[in-house]
Parts: C-alpha cells; sequence; structure tokens
C-alpha cells in the first residue's frame, strides 16, 4: 500500500479537481460571514486571510486538502475548509481528515500558533464531529441561531426610551469589552479561547464590502453590551453579547433600534448568540425570532515551538583530588608513649 504525502497547499492545486464532486466542509471562522466557496483562494490573493493549506495525496484516493485561517495576533488558527474525494467511503475521508488535522495542529504549533479553533453546526454530521474528536479537538461550549424572515410580525409592544447609548465601537473600548466577557463567559470558555483586551479591537475594513461593523451599549457610564453587525449576500448576521443589568436596553435595541444601524427589514435577520448569554433569547423570542440551529465550538490546544539560545559548553579540565594512603597510628601506653 503505498504511503500518503502530505504536502503544503500550492497554487496549482486550486486548479486539480475543479468541477469534479467531491466531499467539502465549509467552517465559518466567526458564526457571522456567509460561507464562500472558495475560501483556499484566499491564501494567494493580496487581500486574503493569512493562513496556511495541505494537500494529502494518494495513489488510490486522490487528493485531500484542509485550510485554516490565523486571526490577526496570529496565535489562534480557525479552520475553515476540509475536501476530500467523493469516491470514498466515511471511514477512509474520516482518516484522510484526521490526518490533515493532526498535521495542520503541528504546522500550527510550529508557526507560533496556541490553539486551532472550529465551528460545527447541527446539519454537519456525527462523523465529522467524530473526526474532530479523534483529532484531539473538545467542545468548550455552543452558539445559539436565532432568526427573523422578512415581514415577520414583531411582538415586542412599544417601549419607553431607555437611557443607554448605542455607538459605534472605539479601540479604547478594549478593556471595557474584555471585561464584559469575563464577567459573563464561564472559566472553562475563558480558559478554552484564551482571549485579552487585544483580541476585542474593531473589526478591521476590507478591500471590498463594508465588513463588520461593531458597537458597544454603555448604561451608566459603563459597557454592557457588544453588537457585532455583518451583511451576507442573503441575510444579516448579527452577533449579541449582553449584560442582564441591560435587559430593557437590549429590548430597545432589538424592537426598534436595528433600522437605525441601516438593517433593512426585507432580508432575513440571523442573531448569533453565546451560550453562556442566552438570557436574551426570551427577547428575541418576542420579537417574533425563532430558534434555527445550534453551532458546536471546539478547540485544541498546540504545543508552541519557542527559540531560545543555548550557552556554549567548552570542556574544562578540572583539578581531581587522588586519595592517599595513610599508616594508622601506633596505640598509646598509659604513660602516654607508644609500645
Amino acid at each position: 500500500m503505498t504511503q500518503p504525502t502530505i504536502r503544503p497547499l500550492q497554487p496549482g492545486d486550486l486548479l486539480i479537481g475543479r468541477g469534479q464532486h467531491k466531499r467539502e466542509l465549509f467552517l465559518s471562522p466567526d458564526g457571522l460571514s456567509m460561507q464562500t466557496r472558495s475560501p483556499t483562494w484566499t491564501t494567494f490573493l493580496p487581500w486574503g486571510a493569512p493562513g496556511h493549506g495541505l494537500v494529502h495525496e494518494t495513489a488510490a484516493h486522490g487528493a485531500a486538502q484542509v485550510y485554516a485561517c490565523s486571526r490577526p495576533r496570529r496565535d489562534k488558527w480557525d479552520v475553515v475548509y476540509l475536501a476530500g474525494p467523493a469516491d470514498v467511503g466515511d471511514d477512509v475521508a474520516a482518516d484522510i481528515w484526521q490526518s490533515l488535522l493532526e498535521r495542520l495542529c503541528q504546522e500550527a504549533g510550529r508557526r507560533g500558533a496556541l490553539r486551532v479553533f472550529a465551528r460545527l453546526a447541527e446539519r454537519d454530521s456525527a462523523a465529522v464531529m467524530d473526526t474532530f474528536r479523534r483529532a484531539g479537538f473538545v467542545v468548550y461550549g455552543h452558539d445559539l441561531l436565532w432568526q427573523r424572515e422578512p415581514g415577520a410580525p414583531d411582538s415586542l409592544l412599544p417601549l419607553e426610551p431607555v437611557p443607554a447609548t448605542l455607538r459605534p465601537q472605539r479601540g479604547a473600548d478594549s478593556w471595557g469589552l474584555h471585561s464584559l466577557y469575563r464577567t459573563l463567559a464561564p472559566p472553562l470558555v475563558q480558559q478554552s479561547e484564551g482571549f485579552t483586551s487585544r483580541d476585542w479591537k474593531p473589526p478591521g475594513r476590507r478591500w471590498f464590502g463594508n465588513g463588520p461593523r461593531a458597537y458597544v451599549l454603555t448604561l451608566a457610564g459603563g459597557i454592557k453590551g457588544y453588537l457585532c453587525v455583518n451583511k451576507g449576500p442573503g441575510e444579516t448576521r448579527l452577533r449579541l453579547l449582553a449584560h442582564p443589568d441591560a435587559r430593557e436596553a437590549v429590548r430597545v435595541l432589538v424592537a426598534a433600534g436595528l433600522a437605525e444601524l441601516g438593517i433593512e427589514p426585507a432580508r432575513p435577520l440571523t442573531f448569533l448568540v453565546p451560550e453562556y448569554g442566552s438570557w436574551v433569547t426570551g427577547i428575541l423570542e418576542q420579537a417574533g425570532f425563532r430558534h434555527v440551529g445550534t453551532q458546536s465550538l471546539l478547540v485544541k490546544h498546540t504545543v508552541a515551538w519557542v527559540r531560545a539560545s543555548e550557552p556554549r559548553r567548552r570542556p574544562v579540565m578540572k583539578e581531581v583530588l587522588e586519595p592517599v594512603p595513610t599508616v594508622p597510628a601506633a596505640p598509646a601506653t598509659a604513660n602516654g608513649e607508644p609500645t
């Protein structure tokens, strides 16, 4: 049996097998962006997200691919794409993807990444989840998806104004958002994600399109909520994280504040809510949203390689003391003279 070959993804690999039927798994790195049909092309575009791809080749089964994008700080990677031959059984495909994921995590550690993440939707089969588990990934949390179709009735009654402000996120809000996150997220989630205040910087602008927009909800001088808006080709997705103290402010936001953000009512709206902030789902349900799915959040911790200087060793001659034989002394007499 020919041993498989795993090598880095090359530009020419993107042209191999185009138009052929194959197994493909598209993963969203943040749960907000619409799935793109060709994520591997971003490796070779100057405006694409930096990342790394691998190709698994065998003479019997052809080529399979995996691709991951690195986050701005480069210490975290997200698996965004898996592809393999369609004419093989589920067990063979799982073994191929497991080999690719294991090698990808090794490469991530070699490049300084400490964590590799993946988001799996409910529609993904249990076999895919098992493949990630066998590769060392563990589930540390879930995100809930709540959606409202265009024209759905809004059952929230008009509310009185609340002394809260929703404004665009600024760079100085990073520490306040991180404090909100630490207040709401369980310790297991915090340890798994490894977020710091630098991970809460405003999202960068893209070369094409508006890209995501982030807002903060302030109440009584403190940050009590976070809203990220991302418009895709067919829907608008919003990530919401809010403190229970801002319950009334969130009701006003969902009932009347979305129009002020330029969100068209004719487009489907999907709220992505972390499981530990699920108290807002009652407000969403009253506003005509319904639960449409769940995303499982997976992580694998890697061992990062660190370059360190080693002292130069030189041979040193050390003086060694040799034992010297001694003569036992003669026993003394009563007068103190030896016999």
